[in-house]
């Protein structure tokens, strides 16, 4: 599976599109064939052997990307222009450990003049609410939310997955600023569902579909417009 992954990745390597890898409970070790516990006595250990992962989607690979830890692309942030402002795409571990949030809290204080999309695989539940537990993880989602998503006001945008289904929700953190959070995790066998979201700086607008390339459709009721949004910068 990761070689049949990495190779269908080629294509943006190809196209130098830069990418922000985002890993699942799925990209781990504690996941076995079939999609059931490896090692159910020792899930919370083998959730951070991301070895396998990281052979295939290395930092040499994505150069870009400046890591929490040397060896391991779990956690990094990249940057880059666009719109006219400056961008932050932080990928966060599954339910992180305590000091990748505070290292987290650390990088988004170095970039006041970026906007900061932060990624993470478990944040909101299938009707849009902040996911209370930690599972086999650390902290929870809305840890997540309370010591780092709400503290800065640069924050715009969080995504997540892990739940199958889409799902917004907006948030003002202590600042009074906008953040709209948006799940979008499709389990489909014969559609290859994509999830495209497009930020509109002038009109302060968020808007995100889903387009299912293999036949061309979009699923309307995954459609979502979030207006009123304020850019750093």
């Amino acid at each position: 599976q990761f070689e049949i992954a990495s190779e269908a990745f080629e294509a943006l390597d190809r196209a130098g599109i830069p990418v922000a890898l985002c890993l699942g409970n799925h990209d781990t070790a504690a996941v076995g064939v079939g999609g059931s516990a490896a090692d159910p006595a020792n899930t919370r250990t083998r959730q951070r052997d991301t070895a396998s992962f990281n052979r295939y989607f290395s930092l040499e690979r994505y150069p870009g990307c400046i890591p929490f830890e040397e060896d391991r692309i779990d956690n990094a942030y990249q940057l880059f222009e666009a719109g006219g402002k400056k961008w932050l795409v932080m990928t966060l571990e599954l339910w992180p450990r305590t000091e990748v949030v505070d290292w987290a809290n650390r990088v988004v204080d170095m970039y006041p003049d970026h906007n900061v999309i932060v990624a993470t695989h478990s944040y909101l539940t299938s009707t849009g609410e902040i996911y209370q537990g930690a599972d086999y993880g650390v902290s929870s989602p809305q840890y997540l939310y309370d010591h780092l998503i709400s503290r800065h006001e640069n924050i715009k945008l969080v995504f997540s997955g892990h739940t199958g289904t889409s799902a917004l929700r907006e948030d003002a953190g202590q600042s009074g600023e906008k953040i709209v959070s948006l799940l979008g995790c499709y389990h489909s066998n014969d559609k290859n569902p994509v999830q495209i979201v497009e930020i509109d700086v002038p009109k302060g607008t968020v808007s995100s579909r889903v387009f299912t390339p293999l036949d061309g459709s979009e699923w309307e009721e995954h459609q979502y417009r979030v207006e009123g949004m304020n850019f750093v910068g």
